[in-house]
């Protein structure tokens, strides 16, 4: 092999195998040539690049384009040339799908620093929040490093956007949907945060010292949750949000505590009772299904995270629950009894029950051979009673007491208890009477007339609307000011008071219907409608006790209420300046005798009173031997002798002294 030095320049014509099999290992060069062989292999040569003497000089090859001019298509033809290719273009798609995870960041970057900045702006306090706002840049590096994790861990041409990497990469941290197998409750602190008012009421103790709670000694541990439930600047909440949560309340109770299965009865035997399905039951054998429901009732509604130990929504949860359980009981009461009195033995020919067993036929079997015995010997009554009361038939066995439900009819019966669909008794007793739905929406007052005919033992009713009459019409030198927020708050809290919620307590059901107290009131139209909202009170509460037949009650605790309400709005309006000339006086206190106001207190009364006040008056002459009301009241109006309001207290004093 010559030692000279040869240039080497690489063309078409030296690749033999460039679109081959690639049998050489460098195309373009020829490994056939052995050791040993008589002829010497075959240098490359070139025309333009000629600076050496060939073997050959005379003959010149002919030379195609260099490698680097050649077209794609031709260089892809070689397998490793290819390969080099494809490797380039998964680069550069990973490249350009990294620089577009990139940038969507850096925007979803500069969306949470606006909201942020919006937050703040709001006077929204982040530390105090339940589940804290994350920091933005560690918010963004946090995504960005679960993205190229999941990335690298799945496969090189996995892509992952933002929306994937905050609904599937941080799904364990989101506090909106938590893991169905944790039951831990992130509560809040015990102490109250100090950007809250008292008013908000965090801890259960708080609810004593609020005078809108309205707790005494009786129910220290179960305060009124409409007026507990508190925004966060300290205001009550409004009876439609309420309302929103007391369906929330009773859907997630619905679906995820009351189907859950009793535990394994401890004792045996037929006296053994279903058990009360109240907080400390759940709490006890079915805790996690109860902090999940916790948990989510705080998540849809802020105003009950606004407490420690999640108190709020425990107790709305609990208020539910007991509501429910006390329905079941009474309807479970109802078909005891029922069965009771439809499950008697029919009575047989022989005198014997049906259901009776063989020692009642031994025993009857006795009783005809001792009677034959003594056939011929009259027997006392005496002994007939004690033969008869000898033979007592068995009680059947569907009477028997306690008797226990299989498991699947138990749990049909209670849903259907709680959600209001079970079949009604065919004779159900008397007391306790059926809890229907009440509509009262037809109840409208106006309290001129109503307060004059319903009321009439209220001496100073008629005087006080007179005088915010005049007082409306002639302001004075110092009109009444605003009414309260708080005043506002509380006639909307008696106008939609419902008698059919299941959180009222016993203090506030039937004749104890109207348990509010009173705050400051304002101006005259608010003190009209304070007075109508309580005689509505009133009116709901002697429709309801019709309703449900309570016909023993003699007081109803909305009459209190209204007679405390017209001495004291009487007590603030009767000394207040006033301007202008009054169109007529002022009634005194115990006055209306006028002909209006005498045949209205005379409609009102009872035929006792009336005959009271005919017999104190001979003038008065009544034709009929036994007058009805109408005649009465007919003539009472037609003499000169029609009673004023003292009359009538006087009356009714006199009615109470002799009762005693």
């Amino acid at each position: 092999m010559s030692s000279t030095y040869h240039s080497l320049h690489l063309t078409a014509s030296n690749y033999p195998n460039l679109d081959g099999d690639g049998s050489d290992a460098i195309p373009g060069f020829n490994f056939n040539h052995t050791v040993g062989s008589n002829t010497p292999p075959r240098p490359p040569s070139s025309s333009r690049y000629h600076d050496f003497p060939t073997r050959h000089p005379s003959k010149q090859d002919t030379l195609g384009p260099p490698i680097e001019d050649l077209p794609l298509e031709v260089l892809l033809r070689n397998k490793f040339i290819k390969k080099i290719f494809q490797d380039w273009q998964e680069a550069a798609a990973q490249v350009t799908k990294s620089s577009q995870i990139t940038q969507n960041l850096y925007e979803e970057n500069i969306r949470l620093n606006k909201e942020i900045q919006l937050l703040r702006q709001g006077g929204l306090q982040l530390p105090h929040m339940r589940y804290p706002f994350p920091h933005s840049y560690m918010y963004c590096s946090l995504i960005l490093f679960r993205a190229l994790s999941s990335q690298f861990a799945h496969s090189r041409t996995a892509s992952l956007a933002p929306s994937d990497s905050i609904s599937n990469s941080l799904s364990p941290i989101n506090p909106d949907f938590p893991s169905s197998s944790t039951s831990f409750i992130n509560t809040q602190p015990s102490a109250r945060p100090r950007h809250l008012p008292f008013t908000v009421l965090w801890t259960l103790a708080d609810c004593a010292d609020d005078p809108d709670i309205g707790i005494t000694s009786n129910n220290t541990s179960q305060p009124s949750m409409k007026s507990a439930l508190r925004e966060a600047d300290g205001t009550m909440i409004t009876p439609e949000k309420y309302s929103e949560i007391q369906s929330d309340v009773i859907a997630l109770a619905g679906s995820n505590l009351t189907t859950l299965p009793d535990p394994k009865p401890t004792k045996k035997g037929a006296n053994s009772k279903p058990p009360t399905r109240s907080m400390t039951w759940y709490k006890t054998f079915h805790r996690n299904p109860w902090n999940n429901v916790v948990s989510k009732l705080e998540r849809r509604h802020e105003v009950l995270r606004l407490c420690g130990a999640s108190w709020k929504a425990e107790h709305m949860l609990s208020a539910h629950l007991n509501a429910a359980s006390a329905t079941a009981k009474k309807k479970r009461t109802g078909s005891t009894a029922t069965k009771k009195t439809k499950g008697r033995p029919r009575p047989c020919q022989d005198g014997s029950s049906e259901d009776a067993g063989s020692e009642s036929e031994d025993d009857e079997h006795q009783h005809r051979a001792a009677s034959s015995k003594l056939a011929k010997r009259p027997r006392s009554k005496s002994q007939q009673e004690e033969d008869g009361n000898h033979t007592t038939p068995k009680k059947p066995r569907g009477d028997a007491d306690g008797e226990e439900l299989g498991p699947q009819e138990k749990d049909n019966i209670d849903i259907k208890d709680v959600f209001g669909l079970g079949d009604p008794p065919e004779n159900p007793p008397p007391p306790p009477p059926k809890k229907d739905m009440i509509n009262i929406s037809g109840i409208v007052v106006n309290p001129s007339p109503s307060l004059k005919r319903d009321f009439p033992r209220l001496a100073n009713a008629t005087a006080l609307l007179d005088r915010l009459q005049h007082i409306f019409n002639h302001p004075g030198p110092n009109p009444p000011g605003t009414p309260d927020r708080k005043v506002l708050d509380f006639i909307s809290r008696i106008e939609t008071a419902d008698p059919n919620s299941p959180t009222l307590s016993e203090d506030d059901k039937d004749a104890g219907w109207g348990h509010y107290q009173f705050t400051e009131v304002g101006d005259c139209a608010t003190a009209y409608r304070l007075i109508a909202a309580a005689l509505k009170t009133c009116r709901v509460a002697r429709f309801v006790c019709t309703d449900r037949k309570l016909m023993d009650v003699k007081s109803y605790l909305s009459d209190m209420y209204l007679d405390l309400l017209i001495e004291q709005l009487w007590d603030l309006v009767k000394d207040i300046a006033i301007g202008g000339t009054p169109e007529k006086e002022v009634p005194n206190p115990g006055g209306g005798s006028d002909g209006v106001t005498g045949s209205e207190l005379v409609q009102g009364l009872t035929v006792e009173l009336l005959k009271a006040w005919i017999s104190k008056n001979p003038a008065i002459m009544c034709s009929s031997k036994r007058p009805k009301k109408l005649e009465l009241v007919s003539a009472v109006l037609a003499s000169a002798h029609i009673p004023t309001a003292g009359d009538i207290q006087l009356l009714q004093s006199e009615k109470s002294t002799k009762a005693k």
